[in-house]
């Protein structure tokens, strides 16, 4: 397992946005400040880049990455690091943790592994979970592995689009996304689990890191 050395994701976070004029401003709000005033935001900023003990959800790095046109890879790795575990961009992408086909806690703190991506070149900002759970069964089982490009899903999204939705601040499930008159619903394939439905102010709270763009079955190993 590589570790990630936060310290470091800090320095590279600081040294794109001053490469790209980002004012610590914007910073807080893609951290997830999207209200308050100025002087709020730029502190929620500087907290996330200097607190050692303030560690970055996975909805955080990918709209940090987004949000200034770089992968997430770029934040993660020094640029040239080719060494260890680090693995080539055009064929291998990190493992980044489990993704609860129910609901679960997690943040990126490690890369478990890298995987070959087999699905012809790889784009930026894909990476790898692991299915935890039943509820995406049988499609999705327990212990497959799902590959997932960072896209941020709107009213425009197909109808049944298996995506990795965040609820609040570090929880995540991977579901099938409907979005119909100002509700959404994240729908599991296992009819023995009940859908989970976003509606009103719970929505501010519902953020949508990516879409499922492939998959590994654990069946046959």
């Amino acid at each position: 397992m590589q570790q990630i050395d936060e310290v470091a994701v800090r320095k590279r976070i600081e040294q794109y946005r001053k490469k790209y004029g980002v004012p610590l401003l914007r910073i807080g709000e893609v951290l997830g400040s999207k209200s308050g005033s100025v002087a709020g935001k730029t502190m929620l900023a500087n907290r996330y880049l200097a607190d050692e003990d303030a560690s970055f959800s996975l909805r955080q790095m990918n709209d940090l990455a987004a949000f200034m046109g770089i992968s997430v890879h770029d934040l993660l790795f020094a640029e040239g690091d080719n060494k260890n575990d680090r693995a080539p961009l055009d064929t291998r992408v990190p493992l980044l943790g489990d993704v609860s086909a129910a609901v679960a806690d997690w943040v990126v703190d490690d890369v478990q592994g890298w995987i070959e991506y087999p699905f012809g070149t790889k784009k930026q900002q894909i990476f790898a979970l692991k299915v935890a759970g039943e509820c995406m069964s049988p499609r999705f089982m327990d212990g497959d592995i799902v590959f997932v490009r960072s896209a941020k899903m709107g009213t425009e999204t197909p109808a049944g689009t298996v995506v990795v939705a965040q609820l609040g601040r570090e929880k995540a499930t991977l579901k099938k996304f409907y979005h119909r008159d100002g509700v959404v619903d994240l729908v599991p394939q296992n009819d023995a689990f009940a859908p989970i439905r976003v509606e009103g102010e719970q929505l501010a709270d519902l953020s949508v890191i990516g879409v499922v763009v492939g998959h590994l079955s654990r069946v046959g190993e």
